[in-house]
């Protein structure tokens, strides 16, 4: 379905910046909203104006991340250089973002639940359903932390405080940043324990979400195993997933 543009002037584009954030949460709406293409090509053709205020894009960039449809809107900014700018810790190796964006993706479709005890994925879906500082659920929360994480360093920590440092100066709330925060710091070792080489590590659901989306894409054929970790981890009368 062709929707109306936030702007059915392309040069508007030229002017304000913010416009393309805009663009970003309407394709994120619905899987038929698509831009006129005569606009989609105009501004393919564009040197996009540099984002000089990231506060003007905070409204529409955490509307964007509560639409359900969210990865069309991530791929839409990174496609014009937006992400990176909003979010500087984005920037580095292609082959990471790449499979960083395909795991956000995966985390939507939920193939990766496949296999879960009914109690287990009801225990994800809990924690997850619950509306942090009420403007997103940790579902879109634990999405950008799957986004963010497995950075270009090992020095893992260190990756987590910058990624924190540009939501902080993008709008991030306090509570929302905790729960980023934990997903990126604590992705590497989740993975390490679903290929089973991080043995009594106690796993949590956001980051067992996040590592098992990230897992359907780098490597499918040792998904099934992953899935019966998870299960066995969230079922023990120990783990808590406050």
């Amino acid at each position: 379905m062709i929707v109306n543009p936030v702007s059915s002037n392309p040069d508007d584009y030229l002017k304000d910046p913010v416009l393309w954030v805009s663009l970003a949460k309407l394709l994120s709406e619905n899987e038929d909203n698509e831009a006129p293409q005569e606009l989609v090509d105009y501004l393919d053709g564009l040197n996009r104006p540099v984002i000089h205020n990231k506060q003007a894009c905070r409204k529409e960039f955490w509307a964007m991340l509560a639409s359900p449809l969210r990865h069309r809107g991530i791929n839409w900014l990174d496609e014009h250089g937006l992400l990176e700018e909003l979010i500087p810790s984005w920037g580095g190796n292609p082959v990471r973002k790449s499979l960083r964006k395909a795991a956000f993706k995966q985390l939507h479709l939920e193939a990766w639940k496949k296999g879960l005890s009914e109690s287990s994925f009801n225990a994800i879906c809990t924690v997850h359903d619950v509306v942090v500082d009420r403007r997103l659920n940790r579902w879109a929360l634990t999405a950008l932390g799957t986004l963010l994480a497995g950075g270009d360093t090992e020095h893992q920590r260190s990756w987590s405080l910058h990624v924190r440092q540009d939501l902080h100066e993008l709008g991030a709330t306090e509570a929302e940043l905790v729960w980023i925060d934990r997903v990126v710091r604590d992705f590497n070792p989740s993975v390490l324990f679903l290929q089973g080489h991080n043995e009594g590590y106690e796993i949590r659901p956001e980051t067992a979400v996040a590592g098992l989306s990230t897992m359907m894409v780098s490597e499918p054929e040792n998904i099934k195993e992953a899935v019966k970790r998870v299960d066995a981890a969230l079922n023990k009368p120990s783990q808590s997933a406050g």
